[in-house]
């Protein structure tokens, strides 16, 4: 099981479990009803998606999808709700985390950065270990020499 898979599990949990000691540790935010819900939701949330990523069902390109779009209505609430700002912010930077760490493992993001992950945990760059460039498989490529 990947390790984003496990923090994503506990802290499902920890959101399921304890609603209102994490509105508490955030500033200019108080439990209420609505807001612990919301709390609770969001954790089970998390606990799902982490199950269905840990049995493979999910993809990981899928959960960087959902991650993203909870980023998205976080920056939204951070904007237009005074109350809730700082938990949309801190709900925000978690859900960048967690499709910073989806993107990785699905290998979205290496292919736009020429970085990947090996089965080792290692991350290699594009070039061999020679330094050498890889070979191209771009249009360039696939249609043969150039001609002059």
């Amino acid at each position: 099981m990947r390790a984003a898979t496990v923090v994503r599990l506990g802290w499902g949990t920890v959101l399921l479990i304890f609603p209102d000691a994490v509105l508490r540790h955030l500033p200019g935010t108080g439990p209420d009803r609505a807001g612990s819900a919301a709390v609770r939701v969001l954790g089970a949330r998390h606990v799902g998606q982490g199950l269905l990523s840990a049995r493979g069902v999910l993809p990981p390109v899928w959960a960087a999808a959902t991650d993203a779009l909870h980023a998205v209505s976080m920056a939204g609430l951070a904007l237009t709700s005074a109350r809730w700002r700082t938990a949309a912010l801190a709900d925000f930077v978690i859900a960048v985390g967690f499709v910073v760490t989806d993107g990785a493992d699905s290998g979205f993001l290496s292919a736009r950065t020429g970085y990947s992950q090996g089965h080792d945990g290692q991350i290699r760059h594009a070039r061999g270990s020679a330094g050498r460039r890889l070979p191209s498989v771009g249009p360039a490529r696939l249609c043969g020499p150039r001609r002059r």
